[in-house]
């Protein structure tokens, strides 16, 4: 599979014990279909600044739903959608409607995992 942004192939790598597809050069991921809830149910340690930052983005919303991404599904080639996880500006997520995976730009699985933490974290 290629990169959908940039053309480089896509290698392998593992986030947590997870394997995802990577482009070493922009670095954003592809992750399978349920690999997301297998990140988001794992729990890590994260610094303290990483957390108070997805916490500031957790305030801000955006109302304007699903579009279509620029980039084509590197596995099926067809246009993917684009949606933001959880209504939150900054984690852009380019889904295939095909459910081959989603694509997702750097530093956004850290991101989902850390409000997947503080979500599930007693207040």
């Amino acid at each position: 599979m290629k990169c959908p942004v940039c053309g480089d192939p896509l290698g392998s790598a593992t986030y947590i014990k997870v394997p995802i597809g990577m482009c070493h050069l922009c670095e954003a991921v592809w992750v399978a279909p349920g690999q997301l809830e297998v990140i988001k149910k794992t729990p890590r340690t994260f610094d303290e600044r990483e957390v108070v930052k997805v916490r500031l983005l957790m305030e801000w919303r955006i109302v304007e739903g699903e579009q279509a991404s620029p980039w084509h599904c590197p596995a099926c080639g067809i246009r993917q959608i684009r949606t933001h996880y959880k209504d939150i500006p900054s984690l852009i997520m380019d889904r295939c409607p095909k459910g081959c995976g989603l694509w997702l730009a750097k530093d956004s699985l850290q991101k989902i995992q850390i409000l997947a933490n503080e979500e599930g974290r007693p207040t």
